[in-house]
């Protein structure tokens, strides 16, 4: 009796398909590179890893950079928006959910929603898929001074029992925190804080001074602390006994004011930054190292302080 067939099952436009496709095409051999890339493309969907987001609360599957990234990669050289938005496309590009589809279905849609402590675990995700070792790190014992050189794994950099997830009723976009900058007789100035989305980093890079920097010594394009802070505010208000004034506007209010405010002021913004209740949600990076000195042997921490960083400092390697 001949065995029945099994249905044939619709191609979802998310399936993984082979880097390369020449079955429809007998006449003409397949070049042994092709062959050799979907060797490894399926080789590469083995280090997929599965990660927990602390703010979204969703469950993630990074997937191992591939050659598509390459040009996308190459533009860490450039400086400004343009930087950041096609960093945001490989994270884009290779964040699916458990059944293997697109995590959002926008860029825009992501950078709505992401927060730098979510997007902390999807960069860690895609350096512990894609690499083996990180760069070559020296560090120094504080105990004895012995220094040693590591080849750290990246895997080993998370600690996923001091993860602190999202804990509030109210949903972590809509979550602030009001505090009181100034206050006299006749005049009140509070300020309001949020969490800030890859949407609110994109339009602080697009009018910061970050625009014009250029990443050199493999290093991250980084915010000062006042433009760190900036992307958190939400509202600044003014209110006295003959006006009320309401600055909402990320790019065309909230920086030209705090920029431009005396440094009292900038100094009165930064320390009413709720430091404390906000940045317990961002992942902690780390190595526990032991001294090789064989008098000491003291065990102590090399910490990662951004992870994005580390992403950096590694694939820029790859194009000096």
């Amino acid at each position: 009796m001949e065995t029945p067939k099994a249905p044939a099952v619709p191609q979802d436009e998310h399936i993984e398909q082979p880097l390369f496709n020449m079955s429809n095409m007998p006449n003409i051999a397949q070049p042994k590179f092709i062959e050799a890339l979907n060797f490894m493309n399926a080789v590469g969907n083995v280090r997929n890893l599965e990660l927990d987001l602390p703010i979204l609360l969703k469950k993630v599957v990074i997937r191992p950079m591939e050659g598509i990234d390459d040009t996308h990669l190459k533009t860490l050289y450039t400086s400004g928006t343009q930087f950041i938005r096609n960093f945001n496309m490989i994270i884009f590009r290779n964040l699916r959910n458990e059944n293997g589809e697109l995590m959002f279905r926008t860029v825009d849609e992501m950078n709505s929603k992401l927060t730098e402590y979510d997007k902390s675990m999807i960069v860690f995700g895609l350096l512990a898929s894609s690499f083996d070792k990180l760069q070559e790190r020296a560090s120094v014992c504080p105990e004895c001074g012995e220094k040693q050189i590591h080849e750290f794994i990246p895997e080993e950099m998370f600690h996923p029992e001091e993860m602190v997830i999202w804990d509030k009723r109210v949903d972590p976009l809509d979550y602030e925190i009001k505090k009181e900058l100034y206050s006299d007789e006749n005049t009140k100035i509070n300020i309001t804080f949020k969490i800030p989305t890859e949407k609110d980093k994109i339009e602080l890079f697009s009018i910061s001074k970050i625009n014009t920097r250029k990443i050199e010594d493999n290093k991250g394009l980084v915010f000062t602390t006042l433009e760190y802070i900036i992307q958190y505010i939400k509202s600044i208000e003014f209110t006295s006994k003959t006006k009320n004034i309401l600055l909402t506007d990320l790019t065309t209010e909230i920086y030209p004011f705090v920029a431009g405010s005396n440094l009292m002021m900038q100094d009165k913004i930064m320390k009413s930054m709720p430091e404390d209740e906000f940045l317990k949600y961002q992942p902690k990076f780390y190595y526990n190292v032991v001294c090789k000195n064989p008098n000491c042997n003291h065990e102590y921490k090399y910490n990662i302080g951004n992870v994005e960083d580390e992403f950096f400092r590694k694939t820029l390697s790859l194009y000096r």
